[in-house]
C-alpha cells in the first residue's frame, strides 16, 4: 500500500482506497482525545458497510457529514490517495493561428471599450 506525505486540506474530498475498498475524503487532520501529531482522515465509503459512523465521534463532535455507519478514520498515510482528473496533463496548446486569432479579437475588445469610455466622458462634458 502507498503512503501519502504531505497532503493538507487539499485532500479534502480526494478519492481513496485502503484495500479493496474505495471512498471520499471528508476531512483530514487531529482528533480529540488522539495524539495531536497524528493526522488522520475522515472517509466515506462507498460501501456504507465498511464505516462505522456518519462522521461524528462517541463524544458527540462532528468532523464530518456522511450516511450512517458509511464513515470512518484512518490514519492519513495508510489511505492510498487516487490523483484527479485535475493531474491529467494540460491539452495540446493552440495553433499559432488561433493565438493569432484570439489576440486580434482582444485587441478589438480593447478598442470597443475605449471607444465607449470615450463616448460616455464626452457626454458627462456636455451635461
Amino acid at each position: 500500500m502507498s503512503t501519502t506525505t504531505g497532503v493538507s486540506l487539499s485532500g479534502i474530498n480526494s478519492r481513496c482506497k485502503r484495500g479493496p475498498d474505495m471512498g471520499t475524503v471528508l476531512y483530514v487532520g487531529p482528533l480529540e482525545g488522539r495524539d495531536p501529531s497524528e493526522i488522520w482522515a475522515g472517509v466515506c465509503w462507498d460501501d456504507p458497510s465498511r464505516g462505522k459512523h456518519n462522521g461524528t465521534l462517541k463524544s458527540g463532535k462532528k468532523y464530518f457529514e456522511c450516511r450512517d455507519n458509511a464513515g470512518s478514520f484512518v490514519l492519513l498515510d495508510k489511505l492510498e490517495l487516487i490523483p484527479s482528473a485535475a493531474a491529467a496533463p494540460p491539452s495540446k496548446p493552440a495553433a499559432p493561428q488561433q493565438q493569432q486569432q484570439y489576440q486580434q479579437q482582444q485587441q478589438q475588445q480593447q478598442q470597443q471599450q475605449q471607444q465607449q469610455q470615450q463616448q460616455y466622458q464626452q457626454q458627462q462634458q456636455q451635461q
